[in-house]
């Protein structure tokens, strides 16, 4: 039989456990959209993954949840749901139900963005990085990614042809093999035509020879008839 202190161990096993998979059942994230914000633009950090009815949301910037850290909290289901934080901002707002939204994005904008949501199960935290860019510097990305996107389709259409051609010569061959082989058995046979040098010839010397015998003779015929 287990002892009672293998049957408490167990027990907390089994309550880590079932915290551990309500926590990361959600698997709360946050979504920068648009994936390259640049500056005086906006962008939403949205929040997504998350089960459950949310009764608190605080949004901080910084390395930790510090409460010297957060923008603002926001609590849905109260008649002034936003309170304002050590670092508020204007330009930042919540959207609701949890996710963030800044304008007129300035460079330092950029930084580490935490979220914790709270719901009727355990708070639940994610993070993200937004960086803000200059235009130019998006452009240059997005140059790069349309180049590699253009090479990669010549590469697969150069693929595609090459595949094609060689399904094509390992289908063509047997064919022409198989025709070779019907004319070698007889199936299909071709006539072939030579030149046999010396025979028509020796045919018509015959044939003259013959015709210069009969001449020859019906004219000594004739000769022994006159005498």
């Amino acid at each position: 039989m287990c002892s009672q202190r293998q049957y408490l161990s167990h027990c907390f096993i089994l309550s880590v456990f079932s915290l551990w998979m309500d926590l990361t059942s959600g698997m709360m994230n946050i979504q920068l959209i648009p994936q390259y914000p640049v500056i005086g633009g906006s962008v939403t950090l949205s929040v997504t993954g998350i089960t459950g009815r949310i009764l608190f949301v605080s949004w901080y910037k910084g390395p930790n949840t510090n409460a010297k850290h957060q923008i603002f909290a926001y609590i849905p289901v109260d008649s002034s749901p936003q309170i304002n934080g050590p670092i508020y901002f204007s330009r930042a707002r919540p959207l609701p139900p949890s996710s963030l939204l800044i304008s007129d994005l300035h460079l330092t904008d950029s930084g580490n963005y935490t979220v914790s949501v709270q719901t009727e199960k355990p708070a639940v935290i994610a993070s993200a990085t937004l960086t803000v860019y200059e235009f130019s510097t998006v452009n240059s990305v997005n140059t790069g990614a349309v180049v590699g996107l253009i090479v990669g389709v010549i590469l697969g259409v150069a693929l595609i042809i090459i595949a094609g051609f060689i399904l094509y010569r390992r289908f063509a061959h047997p064919v022409r093999d198989r025709q070779n082989e019907t004319s070698t058995d007889g199936h299909i046979q071709t006539p072939v035509y030579e030149n046999v040098p010396g025979k028509a010839e020796n045919q018509s010397s015959k044939e003259d020879s013959s015709y210069m015998d009969l001449q020859f003779r019906s004219d000594e015929t004739y000769t022994e008839l006159k005498l």
